[in-house]
């Protein structure tokens, strides 16, 4: 019957004919604390038939564990032109005892990722499309500011997201280990913009009677684009020209203006008829 002894780092199991077996404990903590080329001798006392002792020792060499990066994030999502901030704190460490002391971020691999190491204050900082990280290697902490005056940030439509990530590097000596913090950015509906360009055309009773401008639509949103609205025109006043699905008109106090919806110019004739154009006195 086979006899089972138990080490400090694992299992030795003699058998009947003498025959010994040693089992390395993987899911020890002692076994996971040797660091890379660090060595101890496990030696374990068995009990021969004749109930004389010996002893057996097993030499069990470590190998390197890579660090261990934690991340705690307070919030990781941002959205455009309303919440602009997200947080968290990094955290590393190393099973390894001996590789503890050699933690440190890696300055190499930072800088070839994309950070930048203020050397006043001792923070790292990257900058994206999207926004602005700072990271704190002493504390440990990190700010995502979004920047809302991004065109990236402000050509999300309502409902799209995109993901900003940053990663960080942290070294033992011996190998090296990444996290990335991820920061959601979602998008928002923004109202398409119009710009009205300069007027041509000086009108003056009597004189010139029709004057133009250009109506520039925009929107700002991906994948969007800005549109007359046959409604919200019908509000405003304006009528569509008979004939046509494109045109429409609108009369004032003083004149007519037609609206091209396709090019954007708007033209506007004056009324010499009209008894208020008439009744304007003359500039002085």
């Amino acid at each position: 019957m086979a006899d089972t002894y138990e080490g400090t780092y694992g299992t030795l199991t003699m058998s009947e004919d003498g025959e010994w077996t040693y089992v390395l404990d993987n899911a020890s903590e002692d076994v996971q604390a040797l660091g890379e080329g660090v060595f101890v001798d496990d030696q374990i006392t068995v009990i021969s038939d004749n109930d004389t002792k010996l002893v057996v020792t097993v030499r069990v060499t470590g190998t390197n564990d890579l660090p261990d990066i934690t991340l705690t994030a307070t919030d990781s999502a941002v959205a455009e032109d309303s919440d602009t901030s997200a947080s968290g704190t990094i955290s590393i460490a190393d099973v390894d005892t001996e590789d503890a002391s050699y933690l440190a971020y890696s300055s190499v691999e930072m800088v070839a990722d994309g950070w930048t190491l203020d050397g006043n204050t001792n923070t790292w900082s990257q900058t994206s499309n999207y926004g602005t990280i700072v990271f704190n290697p002493d504390t440990g902490a990190y700010v995502y500011t979004l920047d809302n005056s991004s065109e990236a940030v402000q050509g999300l439509k309502s409902g799209s997201s995109e993901t900003d990530t940053f990663t960080i590097h942290v070294t033992d000596g011996w190998g090296t280990s990444t996290k990335d913090i991820a920061i959601t950015v979602t998008g928002q509906q923004d109202a398409p913009t119009v710009t009205v360009g300069d007027v041509s055309g000086d009108l003056a009773e009597e004189g010139t009677l029709t004057a133009t401008a250009t109506v520039t639509a925009a929107d700002v949103d991906a994948g969007e684009t800005a549109v007359v609205s046959p409604i919200d025109m019908a509000i405003g006043g304006w009528t569509l020209v008979d004939g046509s699905d494109s045109d429409y008109t609108k009369a004032g106090t003083y004149g007519t203006a037609v609206f091209d919806s396709l090019t954007g110019v708007v033209t506007y004739t004056l009324d010499n008829e009209s008894s208020a154009v008439q009744d304007l006195g003359s500039a002085t």
